[in-house]
């Protein structure tokens, strides 16, 4: 499975990092991408009745349409991971979202996120992969300086 990683260390404590990571609203922060004449906005929620945690649902909606994205992993202080398939006339096409945090010092941890894709057709290949190049280093970057910060949606 193609897939981009990007880390860094932290200087804040875990469990502030966890706060931050463990917000599906605070998403939208660090996946926002900026174009030449548009600004792609997504938002990210629980599903109705659900609760935090593995085989929980949650909804990304973005220009007008959702995509449900399963929670395969919910290790708090830990890990986060979602895995959802796409299969819309041109997108086809799964992805995975693992976020790690691995604790350094009582006032550090390393962050991680890696995003890995399966397309099921060449040309949505050449495309995902072009597309997400580069992007986790800019949402480590952003999620980064929103932990630093403080600021939180």
């Amino acid at each position: 499975m193609p897939s981009t990683e990007s880390s860094t260390i932290i200087e804040a404590p875990a469990q502030r990092i966890w706060d931050y990571v463990s917000d599906f609203g605070n998403w939208e922060h660090f996946t926002t991408r900026y174009g030449l004449l548009s600004v792609k906005r997504q938002s990210f929620r629980l599903s109705e009745d659900c609760v935090a945690g593995e085989n929980a649902t949650v909804i990304v909606t973005s220009n007008g349409s959702s995509l449900p994205w399963t929670i395969t992993a919910w290790n708090p202080l830990q890990e986060i991971s979602l895995f959802t398939e796409c299969c819309g006339w041109l997108k086809r096409y799964a992805s995975a979202i693992t976020i790690t945090i691995e604790h350094q010092t009582p006032l550090s941890a390393r962050l991680t996120l890696r995003y890995e894709w399966i397309p099921i057709n060449a040309a949505m290949s050449l495309l995902l992969v072009s597309d997400l190049m580069g992007r986790t280093d800019k949402w480590v970057k952003m999620m980064t300086e929103a932990i630093k910060s403080g600021s939180t949606r």
